[in-house]
């Protein structure tokens, strides 16, 4: 059984996804649990002055949290989770919503540009592109789908999603992005010579 989620509905807080660096911080303290600002900027590998606009920026908008504090060297260290420490977080989708739907959009596209820069990085020397332990691996596919077909690849994107969601823990040492987008392909007309 899976974790119920946590919907994100308010434009505000869907548009603070439109930044890539916000998208990977929430991601990021999600996978962590609570954590400071310096173990952010360790796993994403950036200094931590540049994060602490955005964590700021998060916490605005009910995203992350304040989580307490730790000792660091003698003095307190902030500690943030994300607004559902325990619950995946999720969009929530409203098509007929202009505000929402322009959200939605703008972190959508972030999440596509963050995922290109990803396997860019990634596409190198250390990359495995074959058998059973391939760590990168991108495709695209057009297919027709029955109504079983399409409740069949919901539930098998949920199993992937829901490993996906778990925390760091020890055995589990290498940070992976999983991105996927599936979308009804609406019907074009055919555009007859001469028009």
């Amino acid at each position: 059984m899976t974790n119920p989620s946590y919907v994100i509905r308010r434009p505000e807080q869907i548009r603070a996804l439109r930044s890539p660096v916000r998208q990977e911080i929430v991601d990021t303290v999600q996978s962590l649990g609570a954590c400071s600002v310096a173990d952010i900027a360790r796993e994403l590998g950036r200094h931590a002055d540049g994060l602490y606009y955005h964590v700021r920026a998060l916490v605005k908008v009910d995203l992350l949290r304040p989580a307490g504090t730790r000792a660091d060297g003698g003095r307190p260290e902030a500690l943030y989770s994300t607004r559902s420490p325990d619950h995946p977080m999720k969009l929530r989708y409203d098509p007929d919503d202009a505000a929402n739907a322009e959200a939605v959009l703008g972190a959508v596209g972030s999440m596509l540009r963050m995922t290109e820069r990803d396997f860019a990085r990634a596409f190198g020397p250390d990359a495995s592109t074959d058998g059973p332990g391939r760590n990168l691996w991108a495709a695209r596919a057009k297919a027709w789908l029955s109504d079983d077909d399409l409740l069949e690849v919901n539930r098998l994107l949920g199993e992937l999603q829901a490993i996906f969601e778990r925390v760091k823990e020890p055995g589990r040492d290498r940070l992976h992005t999983f991105t996927f987008v599936i979308a009804p392909v609406p019907a074009r007309s055919v555009r007859r010579e001469g028009d």
